[in-house]
């Protein structure tokens, strides 16, 4: 029973390794985002753009980016994952015996239960949002002439 436990934190510490593995990902992509476009803001602003609008119109476009990765990633894996669920993984050799000692079946199986892919599709999409806040703080703190200067 213990051994089950610790596969189950070892399991959900991995999880969380790859979330934070691509929270990095996605915050350098919005950092980058921000920094390339530093002078295109302050031109905007000084031109007399609002900052409330410049906000919303890039919260829309991470917000976009955010859901097509979501999208494509789905469906990218789930060819994989349905040619895997009708296939499973059989092992051989001494793998295979030592697996059959403790009374359970030689292979890898894999699930197409939906809550799966739903959970973690909400996981990303969310932190992605609450990593879009950092442009919009950028932003709020922007100072035109500054921004245009800096970024030349």
């Amino acid at each position: 029973m213990q051994s089950i436990e610790i596969d189950s934190i070892s399991g959900q510490i991995m999880v969380w390794i790859l979330y934070a593995v691509i929270g990095f990902g996605m915050f350098g992509t919005f950092l980058m985002m921000t920094a390339e476009r530093m002078y295109e803001f302050g031109v905007m602003m000084s031109i007399g753009m609002k900052r409330l609008v410049m906000q919303f119109t890039v919260f829309l476009e991470m917000l976009m980016m955010t859901s097509i990765g979501v999208i494509a990633g789905i469906g990218i894996s789930l060819p994989f994952l349905i040619y895997s669920y009708y296939h499973p993984i059989y092992f051989t050799g001494d793998s295979a015996e030592a697996i059959e000692k403790f009374g359970v079946e030689a292979a890898y199986f894999f699930s197409l239960e939906p809550s799966l892919f739903y959970n973690q599709a909400w996981v990303i999409f969310i932190m992605a949002l609450i990593l879009g806040f950092y442009p919009l703080y950028v932003i709020r703190k922007l100072k035109p002439v500054k921004a245009m200067r800096e970024a030349i």
